[in-house]
């Protein structure tokens, strides 16, 4: 009875100093990306959501996933996250290769654990300065999907007689766990 008190009061005491990191998707909808303009982490609260960014500054997203996702070791091929931009305004008014949403770029993080929430920062999980050479000046419309991969256990074979050559590949199935857009702001 008296390590069940201690164990008690150790866990009020954990519970009371914050010690255990905070669920940050509580009391958001799951499979939605949160956008942010200052550092987030599950260790404080979450700053103002912004519903646009500016391209010059920082760039934080919270991705409530509808499933949890990982482990996952560093560029795995269990989860991916890609981001697709768009130029929706171009002021000088000449062709864009962006007038059409385009990949601009995937991140498969590392997950040492499940988790339900994935923290982004855009400035470095992304290449920003890659990016930041290649747009052109104008509003843009990045939306960033999150997507797991699973294999079926079924094998689809090919065989081509005509060429003699034979493929052979596990079926994978895609599972989109969130979805979110934002407009940002490049000069």
């Amino acid at each position: 009875m008296k390590l069940f008190r201690i164990a008690a009061v150790l866990v009020l005491l954990f519970a009371a100093s914050g010690t255990w990191a905070k669920d940050l998707c509580e009391g958001k909808k799951k499979g939605t990306v949160y956008f942010f303009d200052k550092e987030i982490s599950r260790d404080s609260a979450l700053p103002a959501e912004v519903s646009k960014w500016n391209f010059s500054g920082e760039m934080w997203a919270l991705l409530c996933l509808a499933d949890p996702v990982g482990p996952q070791e560093a560029n795995g091929k269990k989860f991916r996250i890609v981001l697709y931009a768009k130029q929706t305004s171009n002021p000088e008014g000449k062709y864009s290769s962006w007038s059409n949403a385009k990949q601009a770029g995937v991140f498969r993080p590392e997950l040492s654990a499940a988790r339900k929430e994935i923290i982004l920062y855009f400035n470095e999980d992304f290449d920003y300065s890659g990016l930041k050479a290649k747009l052109d000046p104008g509003e843009y419309e990045f939306r960033f999907q999150a997507a797991t991969e699973k294999g079926t256990g079924k094998l689809d074979i090919t065989i081509d007689l005509k060429n003699e050559v034979a493929y052979l590949q596990e079926l994978r199935k895609a599972g989109y766990v969130a979805d979110g857009k934002i407009s940002v702001s490049f000069q």
